[in-house]
Protein backbone atom coordinates (compact mmCIF):
# COMPACT_ATOMS: atom_id res chain seq x y z
CA UNK A 1 0.00 0.00 0.00
CA UNK A 2 3.10 2.45 0.69
CA UNK A 3 4.58 1.88 -2.87
CA UNK A 4 1.00 2.70 -4.60
CA UNK A 5 0.55 5.82 -2.48
CA UNK A 6 4.48 6.57 -3.64
CA UNK A 7 3.26 6.30 -7.07
CA UNK A 8 -0.04 8.25 -6.76
CA UNK A 9 1.91 11.28 -5.42
CA UNK A 10 4.54 11.06 -8.09
CA UNK A 11 1.80 11.06 -10.30
CA UNK A 12 -0.06 13.85 -9.13
CA UNK A 13 3.27 15.89 -8.70
CA UNK A 14 4.16 15.12 -12.49
CA UNK A 15 0.50 16.21 -13.40
CA UNK A 16 0.92 19.60 -11.36
CA UNK A 17 4.70 19.89 -12.66
CA UNK A 18 3.26 19.62 -16.61
CA UNK A 19 0.07 22.16 -15.81
CA UNK A 20 2.96 24.61 -15.68
CA UNK A 21 4.73 24.58 -18.66
CA UNK A 22 1.42 24.89 -20.65
CA UNK A 23 1.21 28.34 -22.29
CA UNK A 24 -1.79 30.65 -21.27
CA UNK A 25 -1.43 32.12 -24.54
CA UNK A 26 -1.61 31.40 -28.40
CA UNK A 27 -0.08 33.52 -31.08
CA UNK A 28 -1.73 34.99 -33.81
CA UNK A 29 -1.68 34.14 -36.90
CA UNK A 30 1.24 32.22 -36.06
CA UNK A 31 5.07 32.64 -34.92
CA UNK A 32 6.02 33.87 -38.55
CA UNK A 33 4.70 36.67 -40.43
CA UNK A 34 6.08 37.76 -44.22
CA UNK A 35 5.27 40.31 -46.44
CA UNK A 36 6.31 41.72 -49.67
CA UNK A 37 6.85 45.87 -49.24
CA UNK A 38 8.13 48.31 -51.78
CA UNK A 39 11.11 51.25 -51.46
CA UNK A 40 10.27 54.18 -49.34
CA UNK A 41 6.82 53.00 -47.58
CA UNK A 42 6.37 52.45 -44.54
CA UNK A 43 5.46 48.66 -43.80
CA UNK A 44 3.62 47.00 -40.65
CA UNK A 45 4.55 43.80 -39.49
CA UNK A 46 2.09 42.11 -36.34
CA UNK A 47 1.97 39.13 -34.65
CA UNK A 48 -0.86 39.14 -31.80
CA UNK A 49 -0.77 37.08 -28.33
CA UNK A 50 -4.05 36.00 -27.27
CA UNK A 51 -4.30 35.62 -23.85
CA UNK A 52 -6.39 31.94 -23.47
CA UNK A 53 -5.87 31.67 -19.46
CA UNK A 54 -8.36 32.83 -17.19
CA UNK A 55 -5.95 35.76 -15.24
CA UNK A 56 -3.88 38.88 -16.82
CA UNK A 57 -0.58 38.15 -18.16
CA UNK A 58 2.14 40.30 -18.53
CA UNK A 59 4.47 39.92 -21.44
CA UNK A 60 8.49 40.09 -21.10
CA UNK A 61 10.12 40.29 -24.88
CA UNK A 62 14.23 40.50 -26.21
CA UNK A 63 15.56 41.26 -29.61
CA UNK A 64 17.02 37.63 -30.69
CA UNK A 65 18.37 39.45 -33.96
CA UNK A 66 18.07 41.94 -36.51
CA UNK A 67 19.32 41.35 -40.49
CA UNK A 68 18.47 44.78 -42.34
CA UNK A 69 19.62 46.04 -45.67
CA UNK A 70 21.78 49.16 -45.38
CA UNK A 71 19.29 52.12 -45.09
CA UNK A 72 16.42 50.58 -43.83
CA UNK A 73 14.68 52.06 -40.44
CA UNK A 74 12.91 50.02 -38.18
CA UNK A 75 11.15 50.65 -34.71
CA UNK A 76 9.60 48.06 -32.60
CA UNK A 77 5.84 48.51 -30.62
CA UNK A 78 4.75 46.48 -28.20
CA UNK A 79 0.82 46.54 -26.27
CA UNK A 80 2.36 49.75 -24.05
CA UNK A 81 4.26 52.05 -26.39
CA UNK A 82 6.04 52.89 -29.73
CA UNK A 83 9.88 52.53 -29.74
CA UNK A 84 12.01 54.95 -31.76
CA UNK A 85 14.26 51.70 -32.45
CA UNK A 86 14.40 47.89 -32.55
CA UNK A 87 14.75 48.26 -28.48
CA UNK A 88 16.58 45.16 -26.83
CA UNK A 89 13.80 43.94 -24.69
CA UNK A 90 10.62 45.53 -22.53
CA UNK A 91 7.76 44.89 -20.76
CA UNK A 92 3.87 44.96 -22.15
CA UNK A 93 1.13 46.24 -19.56
CA UNK A 94 -1.55 43.43 -18.48
CA UNK A 95 -3.13 41.74 -21.38
CA UNK A 96 -6.36 40.63 -19.96
CA UNK A 97 -8.19 37.42 -20.25
CA UNK A 98 -9.38 36.81 -23.81
CA UNK A 99 -7.48 39.95 -25.18
CA UNK A 100 -4.38 40.39 -26.97
CA UNK A 101 -1.05 41.61 -26.69
CA UNK A 102 1.06 42.60 -29.59
CA UNK A 103 4.56 42.71 -30.96
CA UNK A 104 4.72 45.14 -33.97
CA UNK A 105 7.61 45.99 -36.21
CA UNK A 106 7.28 49.39 -37.95
CA UNK A 107 9.80 49.13 -41.08
CA UNK A 108 10.61 51.09 -43.99
CA UNK A 109 12.81 49.94 -46.48
CA UNK A 110 15.19 53.16 -47.98
CA UNK A 111 17.66 53.12 -51.15
CA UNK A 112 17.77 49.61 -51.42
CA UNK A 113 15.80 46.31 -52.23
CA UNK A 114 16.04 43.11 -49.84
CA UNK A 115 15.04 41.20 -46.84
CA UNK A 116 15.28 42.25 -43.40
CA UNK A 117 14.45 39.96 -40.89
CA UNK A 118 13.73 40.85 -37.35
CA UNK A 119 13.22 38.35 -34.74
CA UNK A 120 11.99 39.03 -30.70
CA UNK A 121 11.62 36.11 -28.19
CA UNK A 122 8.40 36.93 -26.00
CA UNK A 123 6.99 34.77 -22.68
CA UNK A 124 4.44 35.06 -19.87
CA UNK A 125 6.47 36.50 -17.30
CA UNK A 126 4.99 34.34 -14.89
CA UNK A 127 6.23 30.88 -17.49
CA UNK A 128 9.98 31.96 -18.12
CA UNK A 129 10.39 28.51 -19.25
CA UNK A 130 7.67 28.75 -22.21
CA UNK A 131 9.52 31.07 -24.69
CA UNK A 132 8.45 31.68 -28.14
CA UNK A 133 10.30 33.38 -31.04
CA UNK A 134 8.65 35.71 -33.11
CA UNK A 135 9.96 36.00 -36.70
CA UNK A 136 9.08 39.19 -38.37
CA UNK A 137 10.56 38.87 -42.14
CA UNK A 138 10.22 41.82 -44.62
CA UNK A 139 11.15 41.26 -48.68
CA UNK A 140 11.13 44.13 -51.55
CA UNK A 141 12.22 44.13 -54.90
CA UNK A 142 12.81 46.05 -57.69
CA UNK A 143 11.18 45.38 -60.93
CA UNK A 144 12.51 45.89 -64.60
CA UNK A 145 9.53 48.55 -65.34
CA UNK A 146 10.46 50.40 -61.72
CA UNK A 147 14.46 50.85 -62.71
CA UNK A 148 13.53 51.86 -66.45
CA UNK A 149 11.62 54.67 -64.71
CA UNK A 150 14.33 55.79 -62.50
CA UNK A 151 16.91 56.17 -65.43
CA UNK A 152 14.28 58.25 -67.52
CA UNK A 153 14.05 60.27 -63.75
CA UNK A 154 17.71 60.88 -63.83
CA UNK A 155 18.17 62.33 -66.94
CA UNK A 156 15.23 64.09 -66.65
CA UNK A 157 16.57 65.47 -63.01
CA UNK A 158 12.93 64.58 -61.50
CA UNK A 159 12.27 61.99 -59.32
CA UNK A 160 8.86 59.74 -59.73
CA UNK A 161 7.76 56.93 -56.49
CA UNK A 162 6.92 54.55 -55.93
CA UNK A 163 6.12 52.27 -58.82
CA UNK A 164 3.52 50.90 -59.10
CA UNK A 165 1.42 53.01 -56.97
CA UNK A 166 -1.23 52.74 -54.43
CA UNK A 167 -2.35 55.26 -52.63
CA UNK A 168 0.16 57.89 -52.56
CA UNK A 169 1.96 59.07 -55.92
CA UNK A 170 5.69 61.64 -55.09
CA UNK A 171 7.41 63.68 -57.28
CA UNK A 172 9.99 65.66 -56.37
CA UNK A 173 11.60 68.35 -59.09
CA UNK A 174 15.37 68.36 -58.77
CA UNK A 175 15.31 71.46 -61.27
CA UNK A 176 13.57 74.42 -62.98
CA UNK A 177 13.37 72.37 -66.40
CA UNK A 178 9.53 70.77 -65.20
CA UNK A 179 7.19 73.68 -65.50
CA UNK A 180 4.06 70.89 -65.47
CA UNK A 181 2.56 67.62 -64.62
CA UNK A 182 -0.30 65.69 -65.86
CA UNK A 183 -1.18 62.39 -64.10
CA UNK A 184 -2.99 59.90 -66.54
CA UNK A 185 -4.00 56.26 -65.93
CA UNK A 186 -3.95 53.37 -67.49
CA UNK A 187 -6.48 54.19 -70.67
CA UNK A 188 -5.43 58.13 -70.64
CA UNK A 189 -7.55 59.55 -68.98
CA UNK A 190 -5.96 62.78 -67.25
CA UNK A 191 -6.40 62.81 -63.17
CA UNK A 192 -4.64 65.75 -62.26
CA UNK A 193 -2.59 68.60 -63.30
CA UNK A 194 0.44 70.34 -61.48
Amino acid sequence: MKILSCLLSAVLFFTADSSIAQSTYSISPNDTIEINGMLNHLQTLSIHQVNTSTDSIVFKWKKVSESLPQGWEASVCDNSICYISLLDSGITNPVFSGDYGFIIIHCTPKINSGVGIIRYAIWDTQKINHKDTLTFILKVTTNSSSNNLTSLNEKNNWLIYPNPVNDCLKITNLSEKLKRITVVDEIGKELNEF
